[in-house]
């Protein structure tokens, strides 16, 4: 994908993320917004934020890094959410790192 391309689609998201994360502040603030708390696989919701900033990492040839130990316990959380704040960081995280540079996401128990 040419640079200009990639720029254009980068910003796109960007605004997209934005907007969902304002409606998402509205309906917080009208009660209208509920965590959906559940069981789930706190790895997995790090591999799909990873996957999903794959190509903002690619075009600014930043190596995305997960590491993540093996028979990581479940947790209690609202999935949606905790993958929304991480692809956020992420996002920081690659739009502040040099080019030719690695973003490393690391699960670990406190």
């Amino acid at each position: 994908m040419p640079r200009a391309a990639f720029e254009v689609l980068d910003s796109a998201e960007g605004a997209i993320a934005l907007i969902n994360d304002l409606l998402d502040l509205s309906r917080l603030d009208e009660d209208r917004l509920k965590p959906v708390i559940r069981d789930v696989d706190p790895a997995g919701i790090v591999r799909h934020a990873l996957s999903r900033m794959t190509p903002a990492a690619d075009g600014k040839n930043v190596v995305l890094k997960a590491e993540i130990p093996e028979d990581f316990p479940l947790c209690r959380s609202d999935p949606h959410r905790v993958e929304q704040i991480l692809v956020n960081l992420l996002g920081n995280a690659i739009r502040h790192t040099p080019a030719s540079s690695q973003v490393t996401t690391r699960l670990q128990l406190a």
